[in-house]
């Protein structure tokens, strides 16, 4: 889920939370009931959601990781056969099989894994002879050649669970706009216009369950404009943050924002082709938009004189 959606959820919970601590008071409204029970069932659906998206992915990386250790130990003990043979046989094709210790592969990307395995599959089929000369039975090779297939098999997202995933996250997407149609369109103006004057405590409770953890409203951090020394405005200016990368503000009417600014002191400085560049200090508040409005001052260039 994205942060809204989490918002989304957050704030369910906690409007369930005021419903369990005032169900005296709910329960003589047979509307608001109705209302209220509608955001459980979908809160608990979405906590079942949830947990198959958990679950489902869970039981994919265990399943991964259990088919990419089952390839190790078999590519190991292949490996130790090979090499004991090509120790006493010299022969070095066996002896110099890369990366296939338990310690090397158990170091290794789940990728490069399967390389080196595909790697001894290779070696065995170039070298049968000295294979079974070996004593590697057909079953062994049999069985890495499984477990290769096995482990390439979890290694990308199988389409079924891409599927299912997809399928819970449209079911999660649909309960919640379920949800936020209720609370904005129904819920919010039926408390305010049934309670806020007969019960004002009722309400007020309400609007804390539902307003703590409600979505925020992104707040600029720093709103200004950037305009000439005649009061023109001047687009794509640089900006850089306190010594940071420069980025590129200034609109139509040389107006510009950051949102994201934290609170403290900030040194900014613009620059321009053809202007002189302006550095500013300014101080952002928690909770504040403040607002800085720049000058940038042409670079005049001196008229040539002519020599006589």
């Amino acid at each position: 889920m994205n942060n809204i959606q989490q918002q989304l959820v957050r704030q369910m919970r906690s409007f369930l939370a005021f419903k369990k601590e005032h169900e005296t008071a709910i329960a003589e409204n047979a509307l608001l009931v109705k209302m209220a029970t509608d955001i459980e069932n979908i809160e608990s659906s979405i906590s079942d959601l949830l947990g198959q998206q958990d679950r489902n992915s869970k039981a994919l990386t265990q399943e991964k990781s259990s088919k990419i250790n089952d390839l190790i130990e078999l590519t190991v003990k292949i490996c130790e056969v090979l090499n004991s043979y090509g120790n006493y046989m010299n022969f070095t094709v066996f002896t110099t099989i890369e990366g296939c210790t338990k310690t090397e592969l158990s170091r290794c990307r789940d990728a490069e894994v399967l390389v080196r395995a595909e790697n001894v599959v290779d070696i065995i089929e170039e070298n049968p002879t000295q294979v079974s000369e070996a004593t590697l039975s057909a079953e062994d090779i049999s069985a890495l050649k499984a477990a290769i297939a096995a482990a390439q098999a979890v290694m990308d997202i199988p389409q079924n669970f891409r599927k299912s995933q997809h399928d819970i996250t449209v079911k999660l997407e649909d309960g919640l706009e379920r949800y936020r149609n209720i609370m904005n369109n129904s819920l919010k103006d039926y408390m305010r216009s049934k309670y806020q004057q007969s019960n004002p405590d009722l309400y007020s409770a309400f609007a804390l369950a539902v307003d703590v953890d409600a979505i925020p409203k992104r707040r600029k951090a720093l709103v200004g404009t950037i305009l000439d020394e005649k009061g023109a405005p001047v687009r794509k200016v640089r900006v850089s943050v306190d010594g940071s990368k420069p980025v590129i503000r200034g609109g139509k009417k040389g107006g510009f924002n950051f949102q994201n600014l934290t609170p403290g002191e900030h040194q900014l400085t613009f620059s321009r082709k053809s202007y002189q560049s302006v550095t500013v200090n300014i101080l952002i508040v928690p909770d504040k938009t403040a607002t800085l409005d720049v000058v940038l001052n042409t670079i005049k260039v001196e008229e040539a004189v002519p020599v006589e």
